[in-house]
């Protein structure tokens, strides 16, 4: 941090503006990066690129969903650059950062550029006269309009699991099934559904469920059976909106929970024991990219 420069999310003095900006502009020459305008970042996005642009807003949420610029995914500038993988799928893609002003997209920017990202690109959007989007970030899936599946109401699939007459699916990540599923179901992963289902009582009827009800939907096309597998309509958070009952915990799995990467304090046994393991793996790091010589970081 810089003396004068208070963190996002509060009005900074105009020495602390200038002294950002400054900041920025530095970093830009060091790193070699360039800004882009929104006619740049239209022709990067048009439907015949060839390759893969990001647009990273890195504002705080509050900001993004005040207005944002439409083609804007939403990432505070720290976690994009923790969690690249979650961001940025596409190796070798092109990002373009936004902010309003870009001293905090450049901060994001420089960091990348050290990460080994080659073209990275800065867009102070808020110096041009843009009509901006409002609102969280919306959630487009291109395939789920072709996808013909047999969904099933909360209050319905409700009556049949108290009768014990339905099979109930979840295809979230172990953590999620864990926070939070459906009374009596049991967690599966989607690559492996045929398996799951082939383990199940036979003729029973199936409802697969996930948070929004997506991988549930897809996974339901996916497997081939629409007289036996439907979808719980809108997912689990349609039925926690209305009130019904969800249990917690890693039981009823069907298969191992190695599904996803858990941090130390989600690790199975003592968190304190984890995390230090941890900790020193990630102080080790900086002298295991020394001994590397295949690592593009930029230090």
């Amino acid at each position: 941090m810089q003396p004068g420069i208070p963190p996002s999310g509060f009005d900074a003095p105009p020495q602390g503006v200038e002294a950002a900006l400054a900041l920025a502009e530095h970093l830009r020459a060091q790193h070699a990066i360039a800004l882009v305008d929104a006619a740049q970042v239209e022709a990067w996005c048009a439907p015949d690129a060839v390759q893969t642009t990001y647009v990273v807003d890195v504002r705080t949420a509050e900001e993004y969903r005040a207005g944002h610029p439409a083609r804007a995914m939403h990432a505070p500038g720290g976690q994009l650059l923790q969690a690249t993988d979650k961001y940025l799928v596409v190796q070798n893609a092109r990002v373009v950062v936004a902010d309003d002003n870009g001293a905090r997209a450049t901060m994001a920017a420089a960091w990348l550029k050290r990460l080994g990202w080659k073209e990275v690109y800065v867009w102070p959007f808020g110096r041009e006269t843009l009509q901006l989007a409002c609102g969280p970030e919306p959630r487009r899936y291109y395939a789920l309009a072709n996808l013909k599946v047999r969904e099933i109401g909360a209050a319905r699939l409700a009556a049949l699991s108290g009768e014990g007459a339905v099979e109930i699916l979840d295809l979230d990540t172990s953590l999620e099934y864990e926070k939070a599923h459906l009374p009596g179901a049991r967690f599966a992963k989607r690559r492996s559904l045929a398996t799951a289902l082939a383990g199940l009582p036979a003729g029973r009827p199936v409802v697969l469920t996930s948070s929004d009800g997506v991988i549930a939907r897809l996974a339901a096309a996916e497997c081939g059976m629409p007289d036996r597998v439907s979808v719980l309509e809108g997912g689990k958070a349609a039925w926690i909106a209305q009130g019904r009952p969800v249990a917690s915990g890693a039981e009823s799995m069907l298969e191992t929970p190695n599904d996803v990467w858990r941090r130390p304090v989600e690790a199975p046994g003592d968190p304190v024991q984890n995390m230090n393991q941890y900790l020193s793996w990630e102080i080790g790091l900086v002298e295991q990219i020394r001994k590397d010589k295949t690592v593009r970081f930029a230090l």
